[in-house]
């Protein structure tokens, strides 16, 4: 298992397992497209509730649908909560597929268009130094941005835009990858030699892999990848020779019950980028520590352990092991596991102080969680859900959630609302030093925090405004704060935007009070990764004070949809 198996998994156990109390049900319903707007028939459509697990799946609580001619699908009598939609094309790949570390979720009433793109294609040839055609060498594309890697692909798993299984050559030396997710891929030629679950002996294993066009990792030349093209000529001039071992053991594993009581795998890791090169997987069937990767070509690269229990869903992580292979096997590899923090935390509603008219009627079972810790770091996505950068979840069937494998450092916990009308109230935890509306929730390696306590409201604003578009086509997009007007006041009352290009914008699950809004030029489309500016300390005091300044002010009551506000440029 890779990054990516990981990404699946924790999304599965972070927040237990939950059972939904009898309560009204509901459908959901929609349409699978391809780009042109043709709709796609007889498309398989897994619809499950956030948290559930495989042997829940088997067991009942979720809906498999087939799209009829028109490519729509209905599930019926479906309880309250955050769906999950799964579509199984093949040579088809699913809208955001390349951003593990968001959820995508439905609920009841939704009636979504899922828009299916046509994944690209790359064909090539495989030969040795004197041009003879290699037959039966495994090739797979990594993307080249990093964070996956090629057991993903070779257990293919359906996750993060890599939904094609490894290829073999043909008696020419040719290969085809299709179904592959737009972007910018480096191909490569003999991932046997960095995957550990092979299944099967491969007389190329003991050589390095090779990159396109003869070259490695680092040599690569980048694919680029479009929607429903074929990009041929991707040859790969096979370099052969030895590569090397890397080996050694791991201190700190902790014994589980049955074969699949925990997991542990070691992944390799490119030392200068995000690319997962390479994993192996630890059972405890096995009793093992011990653990080797063969192939290894001469670079530097850092190890990364983790082991999950799955018992208790409790994480230990190493610290990044740098490893530097020059001509020869390294051997005796020591790295350590240690504890990752753990939040235990529970969802509860504030009464409201008025019935908003025309509400949906939501349910605790519908909201998603997301931790992140800040500052937010320009890491892959699928890098940052394996170091515990952040994680993302549902509570169970007693509104109890639970985070595993955080690293340590400063987090802050936004929640996906199931109502524009319902919002943040108050965070509080039962040792308050580690939770502060001002600084966030502080984290020490290790530390097990129990209970944070979320609290939600359901008697929420929105406001609708328009902020007026300036002359310059550059400046017409602009970034829109709402700041509460009284002082002190938590990090989870400010809310930011951006403003369409006429101008238009829009908040919801807004606490009632007072506020004053303030724009700023949004930031361009190639700026780095950037997080909410109230998260840091003295972002939001400089915010505070431009805001009052300007006075741009605005009262929202309890329920009130505010529209037609007009903002001033500065």
């Amino acid at each position: 298992m890779k990054a990516s198996a990981y990404c699946l998994l924790s999304l599965l156990i972070v927040a237990g397992l939950p059972a939904y109390a009898q309560r009204a049900t509901g459908s959901i319903s929609g349409r699978v497209v391809a780009e042109d707007g043709q709709p796609m028939s007889r498309v398989p459509v897994m619809i499950l509730a956030g948290g559930q697990n495989i042997m829940k799946t088997v067991m009942g609580g979720s809906s498999r649908q087939m799209t009829d001619s028109e490519g729509r699908f209905k599930a019926d009598s479906l309880e309250a909560a955050a769906y999950q939609i799964t579509v199984n094309a093949p040579g088809y790949v699913m809208p955001n597929g390349n951003e593990p570390d968001k959820l995508q979720v439905y609920r009841l009433g939704d009636t979504p268009t899922i828009v299916m793109r046509k994944g690209g294609v790359i064909t090539g040839r495989v030969t040795d130094a004197a041009g003879r055609p290699l037959v039966g060498v495994i090739v797979v594309a990594e993307p080249a941005d990093g964070g996956y890697g090629t057991a993903a692909q070779t257990l293919s798993l359906q996750i993060g835009g890599i939904n094609q299984m490894p290829r073999t050559t043909d008696d020419r030396g040719q290969f085809r990858l299709y179904g592959l997710s737009p972007g910018r891929y480096v191909v490569m030629a003999n991932p046997s030699a960095l995957v550990a679950l092979e299944g099967h002996d491969n007389p190329f294993r003991a050589q390095p892999p090779t990159y396109h066009p003869a070259a490695t990792r680092d040599g690569a030349t980048i694919v680029n990848v479009a929607s429903g093209s074929e990009t041929g000529g991707v040859d790969i001039r096979f370099r052969g020779g030895a590569g090397h071992a890397v080996s050694g053991k791991l201190k700190g594993m902790l014994a589980g019950e049955g074969m699949m009581s925990n997991l542990t795998t070691i992944q390799l890791k490119a030392a200068s980028a995000d690319a997962i090169l390479a994993t192996t997987v630890i059972l405890p069937i096995f009793g093992s520590d011990g653990f080797a990767f063969y192939g290894i070509p001469n670079g530097d690269y850092e190890l990364i352990a983790q082991q999950l229990m799955l018992k208790d869903q409790s994480t230990q992580r190493s610290a990044p092991v740098r490893v530097t292979v020059n001509n020869a096997d390294v051997t005796n590899l020591s790295v350590a596991l240690s504890a990752m923090a753990t939040i235990n935390g529970k969802l509860a509603l504030a009464q409201p102080t008025a019935a908003c008219p025309n509400a949906r009627t939501s349910e605790l079972d519908e909201v998603t969680l997301r931790i992140e810790r800040a500052p937010v770091t320009k890491k892959s996505p699928a890098l940052r859900l394996l170091l515990g950068e952040v994680a993302q979840g549902f509570a169970d069937e007693n509104n109890a959630f639970r985070f595993t494998g955080l690293a340590a450092g400063t987090f802050w916990l936004t929640p996906d609302l199931p109502s524009p009308h319902w919002y943040v109230k108050a965070l509080a935890a039962d040792k308050p030093a580690n939770v502060s509306a001002a600084t966030g929730i502080s984290l020490k390696a290790g530390e097990k925090l129990a209970t944070l306590k979320l609290t939600l409201a359901t008697d929420g604003a929105q406001l609708q405004g328009r902020v007026p578009t300036a002359d310059k086509a550059a400046d017409k997009v602009q970034q829109v704060f709402l700041v509460p007007a009284e002082a002190d006041a938590p990090v989870h009352r400010f809310a930011e935007t951006v403003s369409a290009n006429d101008g238009s914008f829009a908040f919801a699950s807004l606490a009632p009070g007072k506020y004053w809004l303030v724009t700023r030029p949004a930031a361009k489309p190639d700026e780095p990764l950037r997080q909410p500016l109230a998260w840091d300390a003295i972002e939001r005091a400089k915010l505070v004070k431009e805001a009052a300044a300007a006075n741009q002010s605005v009262e929202l009551k309890a329920c009130q949809v505010g529209k037609g506000h007009e903002l001033k440029l500065p």
